[in-house]
């Protein structure tokens, strides 16, 4: 390939390795201190030779704006780091240091030349400028598990499969958008469906809690012994 690295892109392939998420001094992004150290923008087209004197150019842009998409929000979606800390918002206090010292990256995307230290990059931003994360940030570090990113869902599927008392999740399951119990987590399958139901339930008992809770607060406060 000529034409120097992709960008989304720039930097040493995403697969293999445990890395820390904390940058070096040298690659931190300072407030207001304008664009990051780590370019990951090219400006060099990218030739590839197909046959004789044929060849494929990739304009410059090309190569690295359509992996913007996982790092910026949209009308209809969230960044990756977002997802990130939303998901982390759900976790118990007690495990959220844990989570965070463990990312594994699974996916085909993973393998993008860059894409390990760009996503390193938007998470220690995003901990850093969460109100109750910050602090994490320091710890997050991407975990190095045995298998290829691009095979992990392949293994960790085959792996739950094969946990004794574990309910099969077969493919009406799935069609039912049923979710997995995470690690977290020892609840039944459940439907996303059976999830607002139950959360609607528990705002209801709350409010009818509440509720008893005034009418005895008045009956308390009600004067007694009046024929």
């Amino acid at each position: 390939e000529e034409g120097g690295a992709p960008a989304a892109a720039a930097g040493a392939a995403a697969a293999g390795g445990g890395a820390t998420l904390k940058p070096k001094p040298a690659e931190v992004e300072e407030e207001d201190s304008g664009p990051p150290a780590f370019d990951f923008v090219s400006e060099k087209d990218a030739h590839y030779f197909i046959e004789k004197k044929l060849f494929l150019t990739v304009p410059a842009e090309a190569r690295w704006k359509a992996c913007e998409e996982f790092f910026e929000e949209g009308d209809e979606r969230l960044s990756l780091q977002q997802l990130f800390i939303q998901l982390l918002e759900k976790v118990g206090v007690d495990c959220r240091r844990q989570v965070v010292q463990n990312i594994i990256l699974c996916g085909g995307s993973v393998h993008l030349r860059g894409f390990r230290e760009r996503l390193a990059s938007e998470i220690s931003k995003a901990l850093k400028k969460h109100p109750r994360f910050s602090k994490l940030a320091e710890f997050a570090t991407f975990a190095d598990p045995v298998f290829p990113p691009v095979s992990s869902l392949f293994v960790g599927a085959a792996v739950y499969s094969t946990l004794e008392g574990v309910k099969d999740y077969t493919s009406a399951d799935w069609q039912a958008n049923k979710l997995l119990p995470d690690w977290a987590s020892s609840s039944p399958l459940v439907s996303l469906d059976d999830l607002e139901e139950n959360k609607q339930q528990a705002g209801g008992k709350q409010q009818d809690n509440k509720e008893k809770g005034e009418e005895k607060e008045n009956e308390a406060q009600s004067p007694t012994g009046v024929n």
